[in-house]
């Protein structure tokens, strides 16, 4: 299960260590893509082959194709090397502003990794405490 945050820092050369409890959700093989938020994505093979198969069914041909090309062209394979690290490529890293200090954050069905200054910011302006109170209640936890 992909859930929890977990403070990290990249290297130089753009290795990320994966927490341990994400590893086997991830399996030996997943993509990284850039999210629509100023953070990586990474999936887990079967998350990756239903996304693209809603883009597949939600669209006309054309669009499809453009959609498709579109976050194809921001996508990479990736593995974990011996240390459970990930190599993020250096326009993902680019487009979450990646330098050192990350938060990598579970989302249920897949994994984002921000900058700690983006995720910072997107706690502070997101995270309301009394909104989030009664959004929690509705669903009674």
């Amino acid at each position: 299960m992909l859930v929890g945050k977990y403070e990290q820092n990249i290297d130089a050369k753009g290795r990320v260590s994966i927490p341990t409890k994400f590893r086997a959700a991830l399996g030996e093989i997943f993509v990284v893509t850039a999210g629509e938020e100023k953070c990586a994505l990474l999936y887990p093979v079967e998350e990756w082959e239903r996304f693209m198969e809603r883009i597949a069914a939600d669209f006309d041909p054309e669009t499809r194709a453009v959609l498709m090309r579109y976050v194809q062209k921001s996508s990479a394979e990736c593995s974990l090397d011996a240390q459970g690290r990930v190599v993020l490529p250096p326009q993902l890293r680019e487009h979450a502003d990646l330098k050192r200090d990350i938060v990598i954050v579970g989302e249920q069905t897949k994994v984002e990794i921000w900058s700690a200054d983006n995720w910072n910011d997107y706690s502070d302006e997101k995270f309301d405490a009394a909104e989030m109170k009664k959004l929690l209640m509705q669903i009674g936890m």
